[in-house]
């Protein structure tokens, strides 16, 4: 098994679609997009709530506690200068292209990628404005 926290610190919190499905259905991708986002600030702004409700819904949640820890992990990994200064969503497009390069150095991928060909912040909230 390979930490890719001890090779490379890049965001995989990215929804992927193959470009079928992009182009035929973007109405239902920008409101699971919306969705996932208004979620995501939700659980950002109220972490103790969202541990409450976590121990009464999710599979592995017994312990608030432990709950909110996660929640408040996850939040700070969720929040970075891009999407503090353009919203939640925001992704860094060359940090996403040297952790596709590290991963072809490492013999994980065998092409060469450019994800500037492949990656859309079209679905933004500055962008929908």
């Amino acid at each position: 098994m390979i930490e890719v926290k001890d090779y490379l610190n890049v965001p995989s919190d990215v929804f992927v679609v193959t470009e079928k499905t992009y182009e035929e259905k973007k109405d239902e991708l920008e409101k699971l997009i919306n969705a996932y986002r208004n979620s995501a600030q939700w659980m950002v702004d109220n972490p103790e709530e969202a541990a409450s409700l976590a121990k009464k819904y999710a599979i592995d949640g017994k312990d608030e506690e432990v709950n909110l820890e996660i929640i408040k992990l996850r939040n700070a990994s969720t929040l970075s200068d891009d999407t503090k200064n353009r919203g939640l969503g925001a992704i860094d497009v060359n940090l996403l292209q040297a952790g596709a390069d590290t991963y072809r150095q490492l013999g994980l991928v065998k092409n060469k990628l450019d994800l500037s060909q492949v990656v859309t912040e079209e679905f933004l909230e500055e962008n929908n404005r």
